[in-house]
């Protein structure tokens, strides 16, 4: 790793910044944000807004009408070198005549990887590359997890009370936690590229599992399994013309195990292969399954302060035998939102 200055850190922190502004838009493209100084000072930014539009780097440059001779840019990502749904963005930062790039992430996708940086060199350009590499693979891990593990990154959501429950025992659990935490919810639908979930959700709670807030947001694709055909009506929710659906059911013989469906397999599927970021909203049984093939890479939790009882119907059915067996829950953040508590975390 090259060593940077402190006004390094400061344009590359910038740039991060304006990656996160693409949350919402950019789908299964990357978050990438460009900073353009020249004689120390910023001349021009821009970040990747929404899928299929311009990326960080084209962005920035055409509020320098593609001049920049002689300038530092900052770049998230590694700048691509391969047309997709617009032209490589290398061959404009060259045409440009920036003299130094530093990169945070080398690109993981194959059709990058590393060739956007060695056009640079070539050309003459001084690249660095490794700055906040951390902190922008953290912001797109859903992104480095497709490429580098060839399945989405996971998130697990639950809701529950105090003591552990999802709902009563008759089934009821509208509503457990507060309205700002249910937008929460929305919000975190709305990064996701697809929704998880299983037949006996959808059969007891009829969930729609889309985007319903004020903002025009992307909604994402359904995924159901259902490894006994149940879900077959077509009046469900699920069913809905607002987003798309995909019934993972017994005629996925590529998928089964044992006469089941085997969720290592569809995670690694082509079924999914365009999915960065996967959320499970789903009862204890899928999650267990999940769980026990160590395929949730994030917990999000939402703790209302109320309790049901031991009836209830909790958010995790299975049995530790002993201490040691027991669980270990690593908080990697903590916030309140109303009277609720939200954690983020894993095992």
């Amino acid at each position: 790793m090259a060593g940077f200055s402190i006004k390094d850190r400061k344009n590359m922190s910038l740039a991060m910044q304006l990656a996160a502004k693409g949350k919402y838009g950019v789908r299964t493209n990357p978050m990438v944000g460009c900073v353009i100084t020249k004689d120390d000072e910023i001349i021009a930014t821009g970040y990747h807004q929404t899928y299929g539009s311009d990326h960080a780097e084209i962005d920035a440059l055409k509020k320098i009408n593609f001049s920049a001779h002689g300038s530092t840019v900052y770049i998230t990502l590694e700048p691509c070198s391969h047309h997709g749904k617009t032209p490589p963005c290398v061959n404009a930062l060259i045409d440009s005549g920036v003299s130094r790039v530093v990169v945070s992430s080398q690109d993981p996708n194959p059709l990058v990887a590393g060739d956007g940086i060695q056009k640079l060199e070539s050309s003459g350009v001084t690249v660095e590359l490794g700055l906040m590499d951390d902190q922008n693979r953290d912001l797109n891990k859903g992104f480095f997890s497709r490429h580098e593990r060839n399945r989405p990154f996971v998130t697990a959501k639950i809701a529950m009370t105090l003591d552990g429950k999802i709902a009563l025992k008759n089934g009821e659990s509208k509503w457990i936690t507060s309205e700002s935490s249910r937008k929460d919810v929305h919000l975190l639908r709305a990064s996701s590229d697809a929704i998880l979930t299983g037949s006996n959700t959808v059969l007891k709670d009829n969930p729609s599992l889309t985007v319903r807030l004020d903002e025009n947001f992307n909604n994402p694709i359904r995924v159901v399994v259902d490894s006994k055909d149940q879900v077959t009506d077509k009046s469900l929710n699920i069913f809905s013309s607002n987003a798309e659906t995909l019934i993972i059911d017994s005629s996925s013989d590529s998928l089964k195990k044992d006469g089941r469906i085997d969720l290592k397999k569809l995670l690694h599927s082509d079924k999914l292969s365009n999915i960065n970021n996967l959320l499970v909203e789903s009862g204890p049984i899928l999650l267990e399954a999940l769980m026990e093939d160590s395929l949730i890479d994030e917990f999000i939790i939402y703790i209302a302060p109320k309790l049901m009882g031991g009836d209830s119907i909790s958010a995790f059915s299975f049995n530790s035998q002993s201490m040691v067996d027991i669980k270990n829950f690593q908080i990697t953040e903590m916030k309140q939102i109303d009277e609720d508590i939200k954690l983020t975390g894993h095992l």
